[in-house]
């Protein structure tokens, strides 16, 4: 089965929880694409993290030091964010994730190709050309070896939400999280696929009505819409303390698909 995630901040957590609904019916998902936070999940599940490691290694993880606490001084916090150009540094993600896809044996993009498949990619949009790029592939454009990139690196280039992380830089070029130019990228598949998106159903009705014609994929009954309108993606320290409510949504909505699929 191939599978796509959705950006959406913090509210992917929800991931976690659609994970463990397929792991007990023995789904396994065996190429991912994703975008923002849809990336990171997607590198983790070509790393084979299930989605109890995964839960293991969010309670073991502070989440000040993925994003500190603000000054209680709001003015102090709105000059900083000013001069700096964003709220948090990417770099403690970055190495964190490096760290974990480490412990599975996957630093790069190499490992994880099969022939000349790349088990994971990823959306990120180049600033400067104003358009989306697919990681690792494009990368060669860009004078950079797609195999010995690495996958925590790219992520995070995906995930580079401008004004909240720092523009990602690689040499002379500006990348920013991938889903200001392609949030959803279920095109990328050609069948045998599911897409999942952290938002309401009637929320991408627009977006399919503009897309179904040129995007096979794009039917409607291989989505699941998981709703986390409660939430906003940069709601990092609320969804994070509330991670198990967003774990349950995964699984309840991932639950309800499958059930309202086999009755059909």
């Amino acid at each position: 089965m191939n599978a796509v995630f959705q950006g959406g901040g913090i509210k992917g957590l929800a991931y976690i929880g659609a994970m463990r609904y397929l792991e007990e019916r023995g789904l396994r998902i065996e190429n991912t694409v994703g975008t923002s936070v849809g990336a990171i999940i997607a590198a983790l599940i070509a790393a084979r993290f299930d989605s109890n490691e995964l839960e293991r290694v969010l309670n073991q993880t502070d989440s000040d030091t993925l994003w500190p606490k603000k000054n209680k001084n709001k003015l102090s916090n709105t000059f900083s964010t000013i001069k700096k150009g964003y709220l948090y540094d990417m770099k403690p993600l970055e190495d964190m994730l490096g760290l974990l896809l480490a412990s599975k044996g996957v630093r790069t993009f190499h490992d994880v190709k099969v022939g000349s498949n790349y088990k994971v990619k990823m959306i990120a949009m180049d600033v400067k050309k104003r358009k989306s790029i697919i990681l690792p592939d494009d990368l060669k454009d860009y004078g950079l070896n797609p195999d010995s990139f690495p996958i925590a690196k790219a992520a995070c280039m995906s995930s580079a939400l401008p004004l909240i992380y720092p523009l990602y830089k690689i040499n002379n070029e500006i990348f920013i999280d991938g889903g200001v130019a392609d949030n959803f990228p279920i095109w990328m598949f050609n069948n045998k696929v599911i897409g999942f998106r952290v938002t309401k159903e009637k929320k991408f009705l627009n977006y399919a009505r503009n897309k179904i014609f040129s995007t096979p994929n794009l039917r409607g009954d291989n989505i699941i819409y998981i709703d986390t309108s409660d939430y906003k993606a940069t709601d990092f320290v609320k969804g994070f303390n509330e991670r198990y409510k967003l774990y349950n949504l995964g699984y309840y909505y991932t639950k309800k698909f499958f059930a309202d699929y086999f009755q059909k």
